[in-house]
Parts: C-alpha cells; sequence; structure tokens
C-alpha cells in the first residue's frame, strides 16, 4: 500500500475533522455595574420608557468604567514612625459595592449597646454578620464585647471574634483607632492559642489597620504576630531600655544565615551561655553601632517595594476598602545583613567557645573591625576567658595522662636506693621470665608484621590530608607568614584550611590537631609527636 492510501486511514482519526469550526467571537464582554435601577412603565410609553432605560443603563455603565479607571494619585501619603517603613502610599477601592453597606450600617447601630449579663450561645459563620444573629446569640456577643473592651475575655466561639474584628476593621474612620488596635491585638494574644487561624489572619490586618490609620506598631507584641506577618519589618519597631534585645531576637530569628542553635557544642549547660551571650552581645552592638535609630546604621538593607490589598480575605465594606503602596528596607531579604549578623553571632561564638575552652573555631570573614572592637568589650566585660576544664576529647587525654603520673614524694637517697633496687629486682625476674620462654619457643618462629601505630597514624593523616599537609608543616614551624602566602596562593582563606584539616584530624584521631594562635594556627602540644620526623 502506498504512502497516499496510508495518509487517508489515518485521517479517519482526525477528530478534528469532523467536528465543525467555531468562529471566534467578534467582542469581547465588558463587566458592567450589576446593581438594580428602578424605573416605572406606563401605559402608552412603552417607546418613551424604553428610551429612558437605555439612558439608565447607559449612564450606570459610563459611571462603572469612570470608577474602574486606574487610580494615579494616592489619597493618602506619609512616612510612618517605623524605621524600616519608609513610605506609605493609601489608595481607595478602585470598584465600588454594596454588599457589606448593611454590615457597616448594623455595627454603627449596636456599637455602644451595652447588657449586664448573658449566657453563651453557640454561633457558627464562615462570614459572621449581625443579620444572622438570634436574639439570645446577639446578647452573648454584646455582653461578651463589652468584657474585652474591659480587660475580661471569656471562652467564646470564633464566629464571635471574627465578627468583633470585623466591626473595628469597618468603623475606623469614626472609632478611637488606638483603642481598636489594641483590642485586636489582645483578642489574638488571648485566643490565639484556641483558634491558631487567628495568628496567620490579624498579623497582616493589624499591620493594615495601622497603616491606613496613621499608627505606629503596637507595643509589647506576641512573637507569632511577626512570624506570620508578610511585611514583618512593619512590627521591627521597639523604644525603651530593652529595644537593642528585642531587635536582636528578630535578627537572630529573621535575619541570620547561621544558626548557632544547631552547634554541637550548644548543648545542655552550655546553651544557657549561648543563648543569653549571643543575643546579648549582639544587642550591645546594635546599641552601640546603630545611629538615629537605625539597625547597625542600615548596613546592608536594600529598599524594596510592596503593593497589597488591605484587609485581604476580611468582610470590609467599599468605604473602607483600600490598596497600599509601601516602601521600605527589608532585614529579611538583605543577604549582605543576613551574612553580616550570621559573622557577628560566629564571632560571638567563638568567645563563648574560648570561655567554655573549647579549642576549635567557626570562620568568620568579613565583620568591619569597629563591630570587633565592640564584640571584645563586650565578651571581656561579660565573659572573660578564665582557665577551666578542657572539653570532651581533651579532658579525656588528661584523665589518661594522670594514671601514669609518678607520685609526689619527697626527694631524699634512701628512696632513691630503695627505688634502684627494687628496679634491679624486677630486671632479673623479667630476665628469667624472657630465658624461660625461648627455651619453650620453637627454633623455626613464625613471622609476625611489626605495627608502629604512631607512624600509622601519621601516614593516615598524611594521606587522608593531601595537599593541605603542607598547611600542617607550616602550623608545626609556626611560619604564620607561610601559612598567609598558601592561603593566598590557593585561593582559600586560612581558617577554612585550618577547619578542614581539623574535620579530617577527628574522623581519623578522634580530635583536632590545629589550634588558633594569634595570627595563625600551630600544632596542638599533644599531637605534635605525630610529626617528630619532619
Amino acid at each position: 500500500m502506498d504512502n497516499e492510501n496510508y495518509k487517508k486511514k489515518d485521517d479517519f482519526w482526525a477528530i478534528e475533522k469532523l467536528v465543525p469550526r467555531r468562529e471566534k467571537p467578534k467582542f469581547v464582554r465588558q463587566t458592567t455595574d450589576t446593581s438594580a435601577v428602578e424605573f416605572e412603565l406606563s401605559a402608552g410609553n412603552e417607546k418613551k420608557d424604553v428610551e429612558q432605560l437605555s439612558l439608565s443603563f447607559d449612564k450606570a455603565t459610563s459611571q462603572q468604567y469612570e470608577v474602574k479607571r486606574p487610580q494615579e494619585e494616592p489619597d493618602d501619603e506619609y512616612s510612618p514612625a517605623c524605621p524600616l517603613i519608609e513610605k506609605v502610599c493609601i489608595y481607595r477601592w478602585k470598584n465600588n459595592y454594596n454588599y457589606y453597606e448593611e454590615f457597616r450600617r448594623d455595627a454603627r447601630r449596636f456599637y455602644r449597646a451595652s447588657i449586664e449579663s448573658a449566657l453563651p450561645v453557640p454561633y457558627f459563620s464562615y462570614v459572621p454578620q449581625y443579620v444572622q444573629l438570634s436574639r439570645d446569640q446577639l446578647k452573648w456577643y454584646v455582653y461578651w464585647r463589652g468584657c474585652v473592651r474591659r480587660g475580661s475575655y471569656p471562652a467564646t466561639d470564633y464566629s464571635y471574634i471574627l465578627l468583633l474584628i470585623t466591626e473595628i476593621i469597618n468603623l475606623g474612620d469614626e472609632v478611637d483607632t488606638l483603642e481598636g488596635q489594641r483590642i485586636l491585638c489582645e483578642l489574638h494574644r488571648n485566643y490565639r492559642d484556641s483558634y491558631p487561624r487567628l495568628n496567620s489572619y490579624l498579623s497582616d490586618w493589624i499591620c493594615d489597620y495601622s497603616l491606613i490609620h496613621h499608627l505606629p506598631p503596637p507595643r509589647d507584641i506576641d512573637q507569632s504576630l511577626t512570624e506570620h506577618c508578610s511585611l514583618r519589618e512593619f512590627y521591627v519597631f521597639f523604644e525603651g531600655d530593652n529595644a537593642a534585645d528585642n531587635y536582636a531576637s528578630l535578627l537572630i530569628k529573621y535575619c541570620s544565615s547561621y544558626d548557632y542553635k544547631k552547634s554541637k557544642f550548644a548543648v545542655e549547660d552550655n546553651r544557657k551561655v549561648y543563648d543569653r551571650h549571643v543575643s546579648g552581645a549582639l544587642a550591645y552592638t546594635i546599641e552601640r553601632c546603630s545611629e538615629s535609630g537605625s539597625i547597625l546604621s542600615r548596613a546592608g538593607l536594600e529598599s524594596n517595594m510592596i503593593t497589597r490589598d488591605a484587609y485581604s480575605g476580611a468582610l470590609c465594606a467599599s468605604e473602607m476598602k483600600r490598596k497600599l503602596k509601601i516602601h521600605f528596607l527589608s532585614f529579611s531579604r538583605s543577604h549582605e545583613l543576613r551574612f553580616l549578623i550570621a559573622d557577628i553571632i560566629k564571632y560571638s561564638e567563638n568567645k563563648i567557645r574560648a570561655y567554655l575552652g573549647i579549642k576549635s573555631r567557626l570562620s568568620v570573614f568579613g565583620i568591619p573591625s569597629v563591630i570587633t572592637q565592640t564584640l571584645d568589650e563586650y565578651f571581656s566585660e561579660q565573659l572573660p576567658v578564665i582557665k577551666r576544664a578542657p572539653f570532651e576529647a581533651e579532658a579525656a587525654l588528661e584523665e589518661y595522662d594522670r594514671l601514669y603520673e609518678q607520685p609526689k614524694t619527697e626527694l631524699s637517697f634512701e628512696n632513691a636506693a630503695d627505688i634502684e633496687q627494687r628496679s634491679w629486682s624486677t630486671t632479673q625476674m623479667l630476665v628469667e621470665a624472657f630465658e624461660e620462654e625461648i627455651a619453650n619457643e620453637p627454633a623455626e618462629q613464625p613471622t609476625v608484621a611489626s605495627i608502629n601505630s604512631e607512624a600509622d597514624g601519621q601516614n593516615d593523616l598524611r594521606s587522608a590530608l593531601g595537599d593541605s599537609y603542607e598547611f600542617v608543616l607550616l602550623a608545626l614551624s609556626e611560619d604564620f607568614a607561610g601559612q598567609a602566602r598558601l592561603a593566598k596562593r590557593t585561593g582559600v582563606m586560612t581558617d577554612a584550611i585550618a577547619d578542614k584539616i581539623n574535620d579530617i584530624a577527628v574522623e581519623l584521631l578522634g580530635d583536632i590537631i590545629l589550634e588558633d594562635s594569634n595570627g595563625g594556627y600551630t600544632i596542638i602540644e599533644n599531637y605534635k609527636g605525630l610529626f617528630n620526623d619532619e
């Protein structure tokens, strides 16, 4: 069968050829205002009434398009008190809608209502509104709301809490907004454990509410607000004696590429020292290296801009709905600052390790000299290095050596003669035992491989280190200049080379062999014997 016949048979499966083509629409339907228009029809004037209806429809459509035009200039623009928020532009919502206007009217109506007592009544709604409440539910809501305003927080259903939140949002132009912010924060603090969804909702809604009404960030906030907010920089604003401590805790949590809590030395009692002094050293640095209230003089902070719809997911009347354009300095998105904070934490951990008697060190690359001097000042005062028991493997080695220490006795000729006499007696016993063993052994001895554990250890280490062994020899001779030249030639920092060597030594020997010695690295005294023939 030729190719033409094959092609005809394949065309049988071409379904698209059996279905008639659909022509493309010649117009695109435009979205228009679907709100009802009232009109009356009178007998005998159908044509006139239809024309009037058409004119009314055209007018409504033109008004709808007019509302939909993009707004170029903001209704409000200002620079808030937050050190990381540079400018906030507030735009009214581009479309008017009226399906939440009844809720806003009811909120005004019930805002000042109060009741002395009521019993809790279950209530559930995805979008809570006053019109859904029965008489008993409304009484409980008004009573419970009064308790909240007075600082008491009885147990209640989640929908009542959501109803109060949306009431505060929708009456933002008619009530005390600072009090509204306080209540929103207290609702989060007292009910977030029972209703975890409040974390994700309120963290952004409190931020929107505060920015729209020119409010500063709330004081004494719960950290979970910061964790769930899409604009964490809004909450980075503290005042008072503990301001630097609060900044430090946020930077350690959200702005560091290194987590000291995962360090193998930050365990048990050591962890308390780490938690106290890593945060304390960073707070001390922030206090002394931040000018005009900016964190570390805004080192490495990048300018960013985000656009967001206020109260996303909340019931909100169009009169209160806003679009926000926020210009801010990002601490959680700035790579330079993340590495700077990480190096400050590593530098602090090295100081803590020295205090604890741990000889290994972390590599630290790029900290400005003014910050290192500040950190040195903090640790010289708060955590001075003292002679401490060696850590882990070092302590085990010293304990082993003490087993073979000579007893401390007074020097005398009598003791010396006694020791010599006992020594000769021991020698005589060993000689006799050795001669007896030789006599009992066969004439032909099997070949036994002699093992020099120290030499093998040296050979294994040399083989494992490879090119890095040159650095070990420079450390043995304490040639710091040579170490610097080797680092420059290989393009690897001396700290990084030393860390690599110590990691290999730990795998083979169970301990590190290099220690930092003010400008370079030397071999730890206990392991110099491995390199005596060098």
